[in-house]
Parts: C-alpha cells; structure tokens; sequence
C-alpha cells in the first residue's frame, strides 16, 4: 500500500496472490479477497513506534533517557523476554530502543507509560476500529480489552505480540506520525468526473 500520509489518499494497492475480474468464476474465493483490507497479522516489531510515539507524547520518556536492557533476558510473570536473534543489549538511549528495535526496551517503556495510556493511544492509532476505507472488507482485527490483558499479555503486545491489524490500519497509523500525530481516514476514490473529463463529485479524508 502507498499513501500520502497527509490526505489519507491511497496512491497504490496491490495484493496476492492476484486474479483477472474478467474471469472472476474462475478463481477460488481466497485469491479474490483484497488481503491488505480484510486479512490482520499480528504486526511484530513495526508496532513499536506506536508506543515510542505515545510514550513521548505522554512524557514518561524523553530522548536522553536511558533504559537497561538486562543484557538479553527479562523476566515477566512467570515468562522470560528475550530479544529477537538472541541479541544482548545492556543499556541503551531511549533512541536506540528502535535503532537496534529491543524487545526489552521497548517492554519497559510501555510499562512506564502503563497499561490504561498505552490501550488509549493504541485505540487512538485506530487499532480495534475499522479504518473507514471505502473499499468492501474492513474489518477491526483483534484487539482485546484491557481488563483481560495478564502481565505478559501487556508486554508481548509492546513489541507487536497478541494484537492483530490489518495492512491498511498499519500504514493509516504510521502516516499519522508522519503527519504530525493527525490520523487521516483513507480513501481509494479521490472523486468521479464526467464524460467530458469535469468533476462532478470529489471526496476527500
């Protein structure tokens, strides 16, 4: 998907795999879903700038902090955070906490800015809604309330674990940091013109 993160204007989609809407009968139902609309995932380390973002806006961190990352092993309840690749980090800026995209950093940032503001502004991100694009199959992905989150449940979800989203919900929220934290609804159609070439109807976010 390519937006223009300050419109909302979807400039190009593409999904796979692919079918001809001319021989529609002939393929099976899975090749003709627009998977980046009606398929969620769970969205792994790409979801931590949400919380960074948060955290910022919050001010529970800033730039200069810097945050012990317990050289590759954090315990949670009864679980044990590790970094991706089995990397050990022992203390890293706040900055660095997506340069070297650290599970545990980015664990203890959401622990610092607390269950109830991090549901707020993921919500606030769009996750949990429909995106409102006017294209069939939006759907809200998963997102469970907060009263049923454990400790772990919190934590995985700061590094993108136990959440899931939709393509067109990942790229609506990350343009809003791109715009200046305005969330921008998509659209497809940016307006209908006549036989003439005149617009007669013209839409916008």
């Amino acid at each position: 998907i390519v937006m223009n993160p300050k419109t909302g204007e979807i400039l190009a989609m593409a999904s796979f795999p692919r079918f001809n809407p001319n021989a529609y009968s002939q393929y099976p139902v899975a090749s003709r879903r627009n998977r980046a609309i009606t398929d969620c995932f769970d969205p792994g380390s790409v979801f931590k700038p949400f919380v960074a973002a948060a955290a910022l806006d919050e001010g529970v961190v800033s730039e200069s902090d810097v945050i012990n990352c317990e050289n590759g092993s954090y315990v949670v309840g009864d679980r044990v955070i590790h970094e991706a690749q089995m990397k050990h980090h022992e203390e890293l800026f706040f900055p660095e906490i997506l340069k070297y995209s650290s599970n545990i950093g980015i664990v203890k940032v959401a622990e610092m800015l607390g269950k109830e503001k991090f549901y707020k502004y993921i919500t606030k991100f769009g996750f949990g809604s429909k995106t409102g694009v006017n294209l069939p199959g939006d759907i809200v992905g998963i997102l469970r309330d907060p009263s049923k989150w454990r400790r772990v449940d919190f934590a995985t979800m700061a590094f993108g674990q136990g959440i899931s989203v939709t393509a067109i919900q990942l790229i609506t929220a990350m343009s809003a940091i791109a715009n200046k934290g305005v969330l921008m609804k998509p659209y497809i159609v940016k307006g209908l013109v006549n036989r003439q070439g005149e617009i007669v109807e013209q839409y916008e976010s």
